[in-house]
Order: C-alpha cells, then structure tokens, then sequence
C-alpha cells in the first residue's frame, strides 16, 4: 500500500545557483521501501510563476501522477512587518508568522527509576506544542545526553500570546522527564527575532541540571516560503 502524505512544505533560506526542488515517492514495504519515480524542479521557474497547480507525471513510472500546489512567499525578519500584516488580515484567521526550530542537543536529562529497584537511561524523544498544533522529534535510544540536529516549524497566527510547550518524554513508557514553555512575545524582543541558546529544562527528578540546545526563528509571512500542498498520489 502507498503511504501517500497529503502535505508538506520546504524552506529554502539560501538560493543556490540553479537550486532545484526533488520530489521522489516510495512504496513503503516493511523491508525496504521500494522507489516508484520522481519530479524536479527548478526554484527560479516556481518563483517566477508565484502560484502553479497541476497534475505532473512521474518519472520511471508508466501510469503515476502526483497532484500538487506550489506558492512562493518571502519572510522577513522584521517586527514591523508583523503589525502590518495583522492589520490587513483583521477580517480572517490566517497564518501570519512561522517559527522555525533547530533542535540541537539535550544534556543531563534524568535517568528512569524503575519499579523493581535500579534505574535506567531514557530513550528520549521532543514534544512540541503550539496552540492545538503538535511535533514530535526522533527518538534517542538510551541516553541522557541526546543530539538531533533536526529543523522543525509551526504556522501561527499571534506570536504575542501563544507560547511553546516543550516535553522531554521517554518514549517507551511515555514518561515526561522534563519540560519548559517559552512565551513567543519574548521572541518578537530579540535581534533579527532568532534567539540560540541552552534552554534550562524542568524535571520533578532532584540532582539533575537537565538543558536543551536549539535555535528559534520568527518569521513574518509576506506576499510572495516555498509551500506545497494539497499531495496526493493519481494511479490510473
């Protein structure tokens, strides 16, 4: 069966020369997944065009077809831009902003008690939460100093009242071991509205100092983010 996603977006922060877009689809397969074909595009063409929607056939396939929707918008990093683009948008309930998580490294994060006695290392994944939006990372298996190295994001509509949730869960047992929020307003005071830093993490486990690295990003949404959506998979 075909594990079709019916979503997805790319951000590209620096044009390359001839930067290209791949698109390849799998047949998933409990053993390996099995490639079926492929699309490219050039980013100039897509830029070029602003907004396109059609139906493209796959390479290395007879009879596939992959329906999708491609639209151009810049981000900006100025705060200004945001009560702008607020004002223009009063009447609806649209995204005006997308914050972008690169998500480092934990360390010191506590270890598991067990119930029989002893204890042992966490194979901990991140939850993020975001009004009624939700990530979850990979998962690390056994340990308490984790690295990642992954990018995430979420759309939003008012960075000045919503706040990120942010769950260091085992996920085996689904234990949270530490947790912190961060209120979006105070993203909207920093320069080029980006902090990075070591994030001081709660946990209800006493002689632990737990801490999570990542980056995050506000960005304001303006007319013209390269955003794919609305995927689907047409075998005749």
């Amino acid at each position: 069966a075909l594990d079709a996603p019916t979503e997805g977006r790319v951000f590209i922060d620096e044009v390359d020369v001839e930067p290209k877009l791949t698109v390849e689809v799998y047949d998933k397969d409990e053993l390996s997944d099995d490639f079926l074909g492929g699309l490219t595009f050039r980013v100039e063409e897509l830029v070029e065009k602003g907004v396109e929607e059609n139906n493209y056939k796959l390479r290395n396939i007879s009879h596939g077809n992959l329906r999708m929707k491609f639209e151009w918008f810049y981000l900006s990093s100025r705060r200004e831009k945001l009560a702008d683009i607020r004002r223009k948008q009063q009447s609806n309930s649209s995204s005006t902003c997308v914050l972008l998580i690169a998500l480092s490294s934990a360390s010191d994060l506590p270890n598991l008690k067990r119930h029989v006695g002893g204890i042992a290392e966490p194979n901990p994944r991140i939850l993020f939460e975001l009004s009624n939006q939700r990530i979850v990372s990979s998962v690390k298996p056994r340990t308490t100093n984790p690295k990642w190295n992954e990018n995430h994001y979420f759309f939003l509509e008012n960075p000045e009242t919503e706040k990120l949730i942010v769950s260091v869960e085992d996920e085996p047992t689904k234990t949270i071991i530490a947790y912190m929020s961060y209120s979006l307003g105070e993203l909207l005071k920093e320069d080029e509205l980006t902090i990075e830093r070591y994030f001081d993490l709660n946990s209800k486990q006493m002689g632990y100092n737990p801490k999570l690295n990542m980056k995050l990003s506000l960005r304001v949404i303006e007319n013209l983010l390269l955003l794919f959506s609305s995927m689907k998979y047409i075998f005749k």
